[in-house]
């Protein structure tokens, strides 16, 4: 079960995940909304699953980002404060 991938990936990101999301959907809120997305789709349930799923990979990215240019190189100075 630990083995899992998708466990992994989560597990590696999803504190930037949690971190990123409300600056994301502030910052985002004027552009994008959930409700812009069900009127030009012309369903609520469409509009909330799209508007939900846009976010998560744009927090998914922001995340990944996050990881690959600023915490792992800070990681790897972890061994000079035991």
């Amino acid at each position: 079960m630990g083995g899992s991938r998708a466990l992994q990936f989560c597990g590696k990101y999803s504190y930037a995940m949690y971190v990123f999301q409300l600056p994301l959907i502030v910052l985002l809120a004027p552009i994008v909304t959930a409700p812009g997305f069900a009127a030009a789709l012309g369903s609520a349930l469409v509009g909330q699953l799209v508007y939900c799923f846009m976010l998560f990979a744009v927090t998914t990215i922001a995340a990944w980002g996050s990881w690959h240019l600023f915490e792992r190189h800070c990681l790897t100075l972890k061994h000079r404060f035991e």
